[in-house]
């Protein structure tokens, strides 16, 4: 008598379990794609010929603009499953 009861515990466990493993990853895939859209706006206005010269790292006015550059790669394929770059 108690062994559907049983089964049924571990099937609302396993359930649990898949939901919170869903919301982690969804979590993961926003800070990655935080941190690429970072990254490429940081990137973005770097002076290329400055920095291949053996200069510190600074920015080139000319390259920068008032918006970060669309961050492709693995972030812009897993914000919209299904779809080819």
């Amino acid at each position: 008598m108690l062994m559907p009861a049983a089964v049924l515990i571990v099937l609302v466990l396993a359930a649990m379990a898949i939901d919170l493993a869903h919301l982690q990853l969804g979590q993961r895939q926003l800070r990655s794609m935080a941190a690429d859209a970072a990254n490429d706006a940081a990137g973005a206005g770097v002076d290329v010929e400055a920095l291949r010269a053996g200069q510190p790292v600074q920015l080139d006015p000319a390259r920068r603009s008032g918006r970060p550059p669309h961050c492709g790669g693995a972030s812009h394929r897993a914000s919209r499953p299904g779809r080819s770059p």
